[in-house]
């Protein structure tokens, strides 16, 4: 009688792992481009992590453009201060993109104040995304 009770039970286990698993957030690997303008091949999944230094007490700051939303997508910004508390100190900017499906896209960055625009550009950088 035992027996059959832990038939039920392992049984009801092993659904409940099948269904839990479809559940989980599958995650990639973070893949640091470092170098602007190198093709970057990554895989569904993945985060592309792309970190620039800013200084906006001048009044720059980096903007960015994706050629393609369908094959990534920003996940997440963050700014982190350099030490010290000196005015002027840059800033460490960076950036997580998400790989969404399969394709190429072209991250564009460029470096102007928000209040002349982008005619007036002082860094413009790129990096390709090749998706898998």
């Amino acid at each position: 009688m035992h027996r059959g009770r832990n038939i039920y039970v392992l049984a009801g286990l092993i659904l409940c792992l099948a269904i839990f698993s479809g559940c989980w957030k599958q995650t990639g690997k973070e893949v640091v481009l470092e170098k602007p303008q190198q093709e970057y091949v990554l895989n569904v999944g993945d985060l592309a992590v792309i970190s620039l230094d800013e200084n906006p007490s001048t009044g720059y700051s980096w903007h960015y453009t994706i050629s393609n939303e369908e094959v990534a997508a920003l996940e997440s910004e963050s700014n982190q201060e350099a030490e010290g508390n000196a005015v002027g100190t840059p800033l460490l900017h960076t950036w997580k993109f998400k790989c969404l499906e399969k394709g190429n896209a072209e991250i564009h960055f460029k470096y102007y104040r928000e209040w002349e625009g982008p005619k007036t550009v002082v860094k413009d950088l790129t990096y390709l995304l090749s998706v898998k």
